[in-house]
């Protein structure tokens, strides 16, 4: 069996063996960090299996280490990362200056790299194709199977509320099912709308889903 990580820049296997990836061009990596760090975001690197990160102690670092359950590796900064990145996460707790970031980063670069929310306090800036929505349709293209096919858990709410306009791209055309501490807009376009976390959503979805 093989996951899709990191917003699908990476296929790996169940031990997070890179199977396959899809990174930033060298050449933009520094440039998308720069205008983050002049706006006072910290800036996470995300590159083969390990995440990087300045500080230790920057907010979030241990939320996204339970998450992802591996601890990141400290680096001083962007300098022998550039390589192989496949996405560059920007994180700050003030979403005015985060949208502020974020429109300066579509801006310059949105021919070459998606710019989006996957919380409210995490802009993530990975290739245009590795997304969420990219991940269904590798999937589709690999298994040789309709988009519809595919059924997608997850808990987008929060990323919508700091970003509504991207609900289109957030559900496309596919199903879902989703959470029921997403916004009103998700769960109405939703197919299925499942309990909180401590009722083992995911797994209820996914049973039901067999099931049927």
């Amino acid at each position: 069996m093989k996951v899709a990580v990191f917003n699908g820049g990476l296929i790996a296997n169940p031990h997070m063996t890179v199977v396959e990836q899809q990174v930033i061009p060298s050449e933009v990596v520094a440039p998308v960090v720069a205008p983050m760090e002049s706006f006072g975001l910290s800036v996470w690197i995300y590159r083969g299996a390990d995440w990087y990160v300045r500080d230790m102690k920057e907010p979030h670092v241990d939320r996204e280490s339970w998450t992802v359950q591996f601890a990141p590796t400290l680096a001083p900064g962007v300098d022998g990362l550039e390589h192989g990145a496949a996405k560059v996460v920007g994180v700050c707790d003030d979403h005015q200056v985060a949208e502020v970031a974020a429109v300066a980063a579509r801006a310059q670069f949105g021919e070459h790299a998606s710019v989006a929310y996957s919380q409210p306090y995490y802009l993530d800036v990975p290739l245009p194709q590795a997304t969420k929505d990219g991940v269904v349709k590798y999937w589709s293209t690999k298994l040789q199977i309709s988009p519809e096919q595919i059924a997608t858990i997850g808990d987008i709410g929060k990323a919508l509320a700091a970003d509504p306009d991207d609900i289109e791209a957030a559900l496309t055309e596919y199903e879902q099912a989703m959470f029921a501490r997403s916004t009103e807009a998700v769960t109405f376009e939703g197919t299925e709308v499942h309990g909180i976390d401590s009722e083992n959503n995911t797994a209820q979805a996914m049973l039901k889903m067999i099931n049927e």
